[in-house]
């Protein structure tokens, strides 16, 4: 069976001006729902992948968090 390796490389990750203007998007996406009144997947959106920036967990550690692991 041929197994491919997952190689490293820098195309695999997101730049700094990358992520800044993803969270600058969703930032703007995110308060304009609030502001609206219907904005809190647009919230939960914007705190789950700046955890997952902030943080570094992979997104299946996010999935698996539970409140208690939190306090």
């Amino acid at each position: 069976m041929n197994k491919r390796r997952w190689v490293i490389t820098p195309d695999k990750f997101l730049t700094m001006d990358q992520i800044e203007k993803l969270l600058a998007h969703l930032k703007e996406k995110k308060d304009l729902a609030l502001y609206r009144g219907k904005g809190l997947q647009r919230a939960k959106d914007f705190y789950q992948i700046r955890a997952l920036l902030e943080t570094g967990l992979r997104l299946f550690e996010l999935c698996a968090l539970k409140n208690s692991d939190l306090i």
